[in-house]
């Protein structure tokens, strides 16, 4: 059996070939980590609070209210929607970034505001949603502590809601802003403007 000689330009131009390969799988994982860490959730059609909140609108914003107690729970509705052409999977809220807050419950639903009650709202668990689609999230929270302050309408404010999400594998966390603002006002006065 006789063996062909290898020449130098043989190598060369495998390593170039080789080279030249590594360079297209690198550009392909930093395009696909670019487009993953970029990709943005938005606000969806819907926000509120449960019947016994107080809700306003000023020129900054809407805003759900409540007065409080302690030992209380507040209800936060909210929609979260995936705007862009690629699908996402929803894996929750990260409790441990809601300061000053407890996430006691979470239900969802798909279907829109109107047609259904959020007692017709299911546990959450982890759900897909493709471009375009939002999901109605019921959040029940628990306010660590009260609002502390030395006046009359001290309050704590959460303008978004930090939700962990999935995108071409890689994991994502995003303050998305919420449709109304929620505000825990400790002792309401008459010169509250919220």
């Amino acid at each position: 059996m006789a063996s062909t000689p290898v020449t130098a330009g043989d190598v060369t131009k495998s390593a170039r070939l080789l080279l030249g390969l590594i360079g297209v799988i690198m550009l392909a994982l930093l395009s696909w980590q670019v487009v993953a860490l970029g990709y943005r959730l938005e606000t969806g059609s819907f926000g509120g609070g449960s019947p016994d909140a107080q809700a306003s609108q000023d020129v900054t914003g809407a805003f759900v209210r409540y007065d409080y107690t302690a030992e209380r729970s507040y209800e936060l509705y909210f929609a979260v929607r995936n705007p862009d052409r690629l699908p996402v999977r929803i894996d929750g809220i990260d409790e441990d970034r809601l300061p000053g807050l407890r996430l006691e419950r979470l239900t969802m639903m798909r279907e829109g505001p109107g047609c259904c009650a959020a007692e017709r709202a299911t546990p959450f668990r982890p759900v897909r949603l493709d471009a375009g689609e939002e999901i109605y999230l019921f959040a029940t929270l628990r306010m660590d502590g009260s609002p502390a302050s030395a006046t009359a309408c001290a309050s704590q404010v959460w303008s978004s809601v930090p939700v962990r999400f999935s995108v071409l594998g890689t994991t994502r966390h995003q303050e998305v802003p919420l449709l109304a603002t929620l505000v825990i006002r400790s002792a309401p006065g008459t010169a509250c403007t919220v």
